[in-house]
């Protein structure tokens, strides 16, 4: 069951073409799996997320195929602050069996991470059969591979029978998306000691903020030992900056989009500065797609091609992370 959860790339399903075209694309080589955020979707009892205004429920029967792995689930990571708990819970009874353990963001050092991270596992086993991917991002909490051993270890201590049922570490590699692109500084030794700190452990290694990569990039990661990458804001943008060229066509409509977008604010937490308003748009459109605001500028273009012209776009990326795979195939735990 653990090696059927694998897959070479995560997706964030950012909007309902971003979830359209990777089920499409799964097809042809089965590579994909979705890591929907709590924000992004969630369980009807908490409000639901904002793509495509989708709950949990909604989720998991519309998008069956690829691999369904609940990304930073735990204490804080939803719309609004609580224990994380009805979420999980919610997730296991859809269907969604594939958990990222996160509760770094309330938790004050590794030990403490340790009986969260724990404890949060024996609830979702109790709870459905689930498995896990622990650790965090470093823009949550940064932790050396010293700290990431310990952490490691410590949840294998605290109960062996439930880490059997881990999948991924997520490894520090040093990758940060800021605005629409990754600022990040990769660090191969880093990068290296952290991947096999978790083969060490039988776990595949995970990257996050993996998007806007080129492919020597992804090869200089393969090769350091990271098995999976997670690339969501990406295709967010993709999307967005598709939406924006067709309405290049209607002034008046592109206008009324970036007007929408800026003033949602929702370009805030991927920025150091205040972006210009055109800036914003591009950085939080996605946000946007599922309001009746936008449906109604959408319709107002008459262009009966409209979701063609962006699937072309996402098909790209994805034609395009085929072709990674294709180049950096390597058996897992080779180092």
């Amino acid at each position: 069951m653990k090696n059927k959860l694998h897959k070479r790339f995560f997706i964030g399903p950012m909007t309902k073409n971003v979830a359209a075209c990777v089920m499409r694309a799964n097809r042809k080589l089965n590579i994909f799996g979705f890591v929907p955020s709590r924000r992004q979707i969630e369980t009807v009892e908490l409000g639901g997320g904002y793509v495509n205004n989708w709950t949990t429920e909604e989720f998991s029967k519309a998008c069956k195929g690829p691999t369904i792995l609940r990304d930073h689930a735990g204490p804080g990571q939803g719309k609004e602050k609580d224990d994380g708990l009805q979420s999980i819970k919610a997730d296991l009874k859809s269907g969604i069996i594939f958990i990222h353990i996160d509760p770094w963001k309330e938790v004050k050092n590794v030990d403490e991470a340790i009986i969260k991270t724990h404890d949060l596992m024996k609830f979702a086993v109790d709870n459905g059969n689930a498995f896990f991917e622990i650790g965090t991002e470093s823009a949550i909490f940064p932790y050396t591979p010293t700290e990431l051993h310990n952490f490691l270890e410590g949840v294998r201590k605290k109960s062996p029978n439930l880490f059997k049922r881990v999948v991924y570490g997520v490894v520090q590699s040093g990758t940060q998306v800021l605005a629409s692109g990754n600022i990040g500084k990769f660090d191969e030794k880093i990068s290296t000691e952290m991947c096999n700190i978790v083969h060490d452990f039988g776990l595949r290694a995970k990257e996050h903020n993996s998007d806007y990569l080129m492919l020597e990039d992804f090869e200089l990661r393969a090769n350091c030992g990271v098995d999976s990458f997670n690339i969501a804001p990406e295709f967010g943008v993709i999307e967005t900056s598709c939406v924006l060229d067709i309405l290049q066509d209607h002034p008046e409509l592109k206008k009324e989009f970036i007007k929408l977008c800026y003033e949602s604010k929702k370009w805030k937490k991927w920025v150091k500065k205040k972006p210009t308003q055109l800036d914003a748009t591009k950085i939080c459109g996605h946000y946007n797609f599922a309001t009746q605001k936008f449906q109604s500028i959408k319709e107002a273009t008459n262009d009966p091609e409209f979701d063609k012209k962006i699937c072309s776009q996402i098909n790209k990326k994805l034609s395009f992370l085929l072709d990674v795979n294709g180049k950096i195939t390597k058996p897992f735990g080779v180092r």
